[in-house]
């Protein structure tokens, strides 16, 4: 029998972090938009994740019909429950020996990128200016805030029935003022950033119920990766916004292990867009988030070891706007 999920499986995320730019001042109107505009977002994910329980859990009728089948089974083999136990360490050993033979110590030469926190001068004409940094994190994680990039790692542990949906990653905000906008003939402009994205998320299933198990058992994460522009007029305009999704790990079968490297450098989902006002500001917000999803002995990890060595690497750099 599956343990019901603990205090701290809850299915949003537990913990977060944040890092300002004291040399950005932003007016506490357009603070506190900022904050609506975060609430309404992830009230709409928290929506979207309740569609997807109420789809994956089995009613009360279908529950009864699946534990009926296991009676009919165990009364035909009475030692069942013992049979698979047995098998149980066995098939999960193969799994524990598939993490602990990989070795990424190759990311420790690659993740050492420009450091983030040069950015506090006014940079040159045309490029954005990192404001804030913002990060969560989910139980068994874990984030750190060094020089080259935020380091995502630790392992979640899951061995539930019930979905457990939870996320992790960081948005940004970065500014561009009117007076160091480059000019534009169509009125139109590009924004193309590029991120640095290093590390290896690895996912796994373990031992079920045997052949006859009645229970899900899965592992999932998707990558999303989010750029929206706004302005702040007498209300926040949105000027344009995209969100690319790229899957990482996929399983839905018992004893599966998978692992995903991720790029080094990916790109931003690309925006065009025009003015709500040439006279205001452009925000641009980038969001990259990991999206996971588990059912029943699962797991997903983003470093070999409880710490950030080896780890999930994100570094989230300026760039130029573009005039088109």
């Amino acid at each position: 029998m599956r343990r019901p999920p603990s205090a701290d499986q809850g299915d949003a995320a537990s913990a977060s972090g944040s890092l300002h730019n004291p040399y950005v001042h932003l007016p506490d109107s357009t603070v506190e938009a900022l904050r609506q505009l975060r609430a309404e977002y992830l009230e709409s994910l928290r929506a979207d994740e309740d569609a997807i329980r109420v789809a994956t859990t089995p009613r009360a009728e279908e529950r009864a019909l699946r534990e009926d089948t296991v009676a009919a089974i165990r009364r035909v083999i009475p030692d069942w429950s013992q049979r698979t136990e047995r098998v149980r360490p066995i098939a999960d050993a193969r799994i524990d020996q598939a993490r602990g033979v990989r070795t990424r110590r190759y990311l420790d030469h690659l993740t050492h990128t420009v450091p983030v926190r040069d950015r506090h001068e006014t940079p040159p004409d045309g490029m954005f200016w990192w404001g804030d940094t913002q990060w969560n994190w989910t139980p068994g994680m874990g984030v750190a805030d060094l020089t080259d990039g935020l380091h995502f790692f630790g392992t979640v542990n899951y061995n539930a029935d019930p979905l457990f949906i939870t996320n992790a990653g960081a948005v940004a905000h970065f500014w561009l003022d009117a007076a160091r906008r480059p000019t534009t003939m169509s009125g139109a402009y590009l924004s193309a950033p590029v991120i640095g994205l290093a590390g290896v998320v690895s996912g796994w299933t373990k031992f079920a119920a045997g052949l006859f198990g009645t229970d899900d058992v899965w592992c999932k994460c998707w990558l999303h990766l989010r750029q929206t522009a706004l302005q702040f007029t007498a209300l926040p305009t949105v000027l344009a916004s995209r969100t690319d999704v790229q899957t990482l790990i996929f399983t839905e079968d018992e004893m599966q292990f998978r692992a995903s490297p991720l790029p080094g450098f990916a790109s931003m989902p690309l925006i065009q867009f025009g003015l709500a006002d040439p006279g205001l500001p452009i925000m641009i917000e980038l969001e990259v988030r990991f999206a996971l999803q588990l059912e029943g002995a699962s797991g997903v990890s983003f470093s070999p070891e409880n710490n950030p060595s080896q780890s999930v690497v994100l570094n989230l750099p300026q760039w130029r706007i573009q005039p088109i």
